[in-house]
């Protein structure tokens, strides 16, 4: 099922915007928040975050035990 650019930004905690731009570079086309995501882009860009997150989690974590 398809998602609202807005509803996914806000899940994701970043502007509609950002979201926008970076559906941009999926060559998404998005004409405005209230667009709709389709589920196979959604699921690219949840997993892509996820793996943000967990990036900057391991940072955390490291730099945790240097200081």
């Amino acid at each position: 099922m398809a998602i609202k650019v807005r509803e996914l930004a806000k899940e994701l905690k970043i502007s509609s915007g950002a979201l926008k731009q970076y559906l941009a570079s999926m060559g998404v086309v998005v004409r405005s928040h209230m667009s709709s995501v389709e589920e196979a882009d959604e699921k690219k860009i949840r997993a892509m975050f996820q793996q943000e997150i967990e990036k900057v989690n391991q940072n955390m974590e490291h730099n945790h035990y240097i200081s």
